[in-house]
């Protein structure tokens, strides 16, 4: 009988445990399902999510918190999504100290179960300094208290793999071997450049990709600008399918599964990759089709310029490629079941 696995999230952020979730089951070493406590304004899906349209004190409510208190002591493994180490779970004044304004769901998670932590984003980023925007560097727990509470642990981005947390990178997953490469079909006579932030003071929307698109202008270059934002993370992908060259940041130094979003069509697709996070990924995760930039609007004009007159059919394919093989279900579920393996 395979081991259960159950991914445990608060709001599961871009939808990744949910991704993680059937890529494990892609696999098919273990039998894992998605559990959130709040629904995502984007519409992310999940097996199981407590607190969508419901109050608090209902009976439905506490039903709900009834069965998935018994998914946590079904599982065999606890996969936490998020930068939050198990107390947060199972101690109400943490939680509240943590987030004032959430709802303590009451739920315990058993300690003495296997738990891996894939931790990510700002919440968990430590190593920017008061440079950047605020919010994108506001770490809670220390590591010492992640990890010592927690099997294995895993991020999202290179940039926070500080090498104390004693973790590996585990890429963004999505199912993109069925895809096909849609880049190669479209027309791109006049390119339409997309740009999805999640946080445009965050992904640098503001201050470094519309003052470059202002630059490419002066400077002559014909294109078209599509800006994706507030909008299901459904119509968000539709859109993307149509583009002909992607920006993703230009703020934390690596990409995030938006670039993927885009990349898995074939679409060229652009980011900021700082040195501090190259030197905190393997070396065979460094040769990466992500085209990287100077962090600034000239920086970035400069690249968008050099790869429009580049070879992007070739960029294309070279894109497609490296995210099935870096980034797909079958790639990140055989890599997140081979840990399993080594905490169960």
């Amino acid at each position: 009988m395979k081991k259960k696995v159950l991914n445990l999230a608060l709001y599961d952020y871009a939808g990744a445990g949910e991704k993680f979730s059937q890529a494990i089951n892609r696999v098919g070493r273990y039998d894992c399902s998605s559990l959130k406590m709040y629904p995502h304004r984007w519409g992310y899906k999940s097996d199981y999510i407590v607190g969508q349209k419901i109050s608090f004190d209902s009976k439905e409510y506490k039903k709900r918190l009834s069965h998935a208190q018994n998914l946590i002591d079904e599982a065999d493994i606890i996969h936490l999504q998020g930068a939050d180490s198990v107390l947060h779970w199972n101690d109400r004044l943490v939680f509240e100290n943590a987030y004032p304004k959430g709802h303590y769901p009451g739920l315990i998670v058993p300690i003495d179960k296997p738990i891996h932590v894939h931790a990510f984003g700002s919440l968990f980023r430590r190593h920017l300094d008061s440079s950047y925007p605020a919010r994108m560097s506001i770490g809670r727990d220390s590591f010492d208290v992640v990890a010592a509470h927690s099997n294995s642990r895993t991020v999202d981005t290179p940039d926070c793999n500080y090498p104390e947390f004693d973790a590996q990178w585990l890429p963004n997953t999505l199912d993109t071997t069925p895809i096909e490469n849609l880049w190669l079909s479209n027309s791109h006579d006049i390119p339409l450049i997309g740009h999805s932030p999640s946080s445009r003071i965050n992904k640098g929307t503001d201050s470094v990709f519309l003052p470059a698109m202002k630059i490419l202008k002066s400077r002559g270059i014909k294109f078209e600008v599509d800006i994706i934002e507030n909008v299901s993370n459904a119509e968000c992908i539709e859109r993307k399918k149509n583009l002909s060259l992607f920006f993703d940041q230009s703020g934390f130094g690596w990409y995030g599964i938006a670039l993927n979003e885009a990349a898995q069509f074939g679409v060229p697709s652009m980011a900021w990759i700082s040195e501090h996070s190259l030197s905190q990924t393997n070396p065979e995760d460094r040769n990466i089709p992500v085209v990287s930039f100077v962090p600034t609007p000239e920086g970035c004009a400069d690249a968008i310029i050099n790869i429009l007159e580049s070879n992007m059919e070739a960029l294309s394919r070279k894109t497609k490629k490296w995210t099935d093989a870096v980034h797909s279900y079958e790639a990140v579920g055989t890599k997140l079941s081979n840990i399993y393996d080594g905490i169960s």
